[in-house]
């Protein structure tokens, strides 16, 4: 599904397959909800102000026995996601709990049944930025039972392990002051930043060009799937995987969170009144302005979620090995180094797990399950500073398992420290068939 707006007008574009589609034009006051699977449902043909159809569409909808009109040759009463999609698609729980959410709390009413979800429905107060970020927010109400461990474990709300962004635009009449708000991981874990879109974005925020971008879609080329510690979106991403094991500071991170995003909301009004001024100039000068507020945005998101991270989680982990070999059985360590904050010789090796971080990994499992547990644990002084640190043995394809061979990866511990949940990372490029890299490392590199 497709979006299509400007300050006067939105169409939708549902897009199955070929040359299967229907565009429907926003009604004023309409809001509508997707969730990843197709929801317009009845849409009125005959309405050609309002409704486009593919060539030919409805006509093979009818041959194949998925359209009856009431009335024969009238397509005023095609249903669209009948037509297209099977009605268990629809009803699958990681669709219809998230539209079960989702229209609770934009019309108030619990609906079960995934054939009465509405496509749209009339907005009953103007709806502010705030409002879509809460929704865009929400996780199903159960989700800290599911597991005793991590946060996302089913993912079945709307906020979800495998939601990587949220953004937020609002609209205006000249489509440079256009607004957007971005998160760049977990928005329930992670700041909506505000940005003007059209005034280019803030270097390491676009990763390609658009073509480079297209081709790369379906392609997976490994390295871009690598955590690259020059792109801003580590970071957050870092965070958003700490916190969803740390639980203990998941109520201050929140608190942090809205904070910054009230900070930086009441600044919107005047930076887009003051790029209103610049235009009456040039427009170079207003993109120029605009373009600077972003970048300084990014690093000010970037710096304050970097420091509050480092006051959550100030610990120092070393994977002993620059790469590791997804199918060996050879072992590497893992060191979780002690420091004035932290006495690792405490975590617990049978509540410890090493691996992939929550969001290299998808919904609807448990994350102790799919990451390794060490084979040995040793309390040794490693780094020389007179402190015993915890030493963990695990398998290498123990560890390496569910990443992508060909990837520099970020490896996550996760442990108990005196009862107290700890999650920290270090990176290691996980070997493809035949690989021969440089030699292993005795030593965190950052030490």
């Amino acid at each position: 599904m497709d979006t299509i707006a400007d300050p006067n007008e939105a169409w939708q574009l549902a897009i199955h397959q070929g040359n299967t589609w229907v565009a429907r034009r926003v009604q004023d006051n309409e809001i509508i909800y997707i969730p990843n699977n197709f929801m317009m449902d009845k849409v009125d043909a005959t309405d050609t102000k309002n409704v486009i159809v593919a060539p030919g569409m409805i006509e093979r909808a009818i041959k194949n026995g998925r359209y009856k009109p009431a009335k024969e040759g009238v397509y005023s009463d095609f249903n669209y996601r009948v037509a297209v999609a099977p009605a268990e698609r629809r009803s699958a729980d990681y669709n219809s709990s998230r539209n079960n959410l989702a229209w609770n709390k934009i019309i108030g009413k619990n609906i079960t049944d995934p054939e009465q979800f509405p496509y749209s429905a009339v907005a009953t107060k103007k709806w502010t930025v705030d409002d879509v970020k809460d929704l865009l927010r929400t996780h199903e109400h159960d989700i800290q039972e599911q597991d005793a461990q991590w946060t996302h474990t089913n993912s079945l709300g709307i906020c979800r392990a495998t939601t990587h962004e949220s953004e937020v635009f609002e609209m205006n009449a000249n489509p440079l002051l256009i607004t957007g708000y971005r998160a760049l991981a977990r928005p329930c874990e992670s700041p909506y930043i505000p940005f003007y879109p059209l005034a280019r974005p803030a270097e390491g925020t676009a990763f390609m060009s658009w073509d480079k971008a297209t081709a790369e879609h379906f392609k997976g080329t490994p390295e871009y799937f690598g955590w690259r510690s020059e792109w801003p979106v580590t970071t957050f991403v870092a965070a958003a995987n700490t916190y969803d094991f740390q639980r203990q500071d998941q109520k201050d991170v929140r608190a942090f969170v809205e904070k910054l995003e009230a900070g930086w909301e009441k600044d919107v009004p005047a930076v887009t009144a003051h790029a209103k001024t610049l235009l009456k100039v040039s427009k170079e000068k207003a993109v120029e302005y605009l373009h600077a507020y972003n970048v300084r945005m990014l690093n000010e998101a970037q710096a304050a979620v970097a420091e509050k991270l480092e006051e959550k989680a100030p610990w120092t982990l070393a994977v002993m090995a620059d790469s590791i070999n997804p199918k060996s059985d050879e072992r590497v360590e893992v060191v979780l180094f002690s420091s004035g904050k932290l006495d690792a010789t405490k975590a617990d090796p049978k509540q410890t797990w090493g691996g992939v971080g929550r969001a290299s990994i998808g919904n609807k499992i448990t994350m102790s399950q799919k990451l390794a547990q060490p084979v040995k644990a040793e309390a040794r002084d490693v780094d020389g500073d007179g402190l015993k640190d915890m030493v963990f043995t695990f398998t290498q394809k123990g560890l390496a398992q569910n990443m992508l061979a060909g990837a520099n990866y970020d490896i996550w511990l996760h442990t108990y420290v005196d009862g107290k949940r700890v999650a920290a990372m270090d990176t290691a490029f996980i070997e493809t068939e035949g690989y021969k890299g440089p030699a292993k490392r005795t030593q965190n590199a950052d030490l």
